[in-house]
């Protein structure tokens, strides 16, 4: 197994206290966005009749696809996205073949913010927002149990 960025970038005497990616939720609704769009091709496909059928199909089928591909992308984006809470940071980790990463130290964070929206309140996934001094920001989007990573962000600060 690879070792994970915030493993690779730690100092002398930091020690992770929570390493997390996106809520499998994020995942299993990507998965709906590629094999809802399939089935609605194929179905549309089977079903198209004459030439306005053709046309309406060929719509259907672009749509698909780009909606399908947009999916794929995400769900491939999803296992090299990582949030970590360290004893004296916070950072997000992602991208594939280029990596962008987001860290604030601890004693530099002024605010930490909790959006949930209907679905991911009955679901128990949300996002934090881990505001610093001037305008940096730390995002973990799509996460489980957003509010007992804000109590712990909160025991730190």
């Amino acid at each position: 197994m690879t070792k994970k960025y915030t493993d690779e970038t730690l100092v002398k005497g930091e020690k992770v206290l929570l390493n997390n990616r996106q809520s499998k939720w994020e995942l299993y609704i990507n998965w709906g966005f590629i094999v809802v769009p399939i089935l609605s091709m194929l179905m549309t496909v089977v079903l198209a009749e004459g030439v306005g059928g053709a046309m309406i199909g060929a719509v259907v089928v672009f749509f698909s696809m780009a909606l399908a591909i947009g999916a794929v992308f995400r769900v491939i984006g999803y296992y090299f996205i990582e949030f970590a809470v360290t004893n004296k940071k916070v950072l997000a980790k992602s991208g594939i073949f280029s990596r962008n990463t987001d860290e604030l130290q601890l004693k530099k964070i002024e605010g930490c913010d909790v959006r949930q929206g209907l679905v991911g309140r009955m679901l128990g996934f949300g996002s934090i927002v881990v505001s610093g001094t001037g305008s940096q920001k730390v995002v973990f989007a799509g996460i489980d149990n957003p509010l007992s990573v804000k109590k712990l962000i909160d025991s730190r600060i």
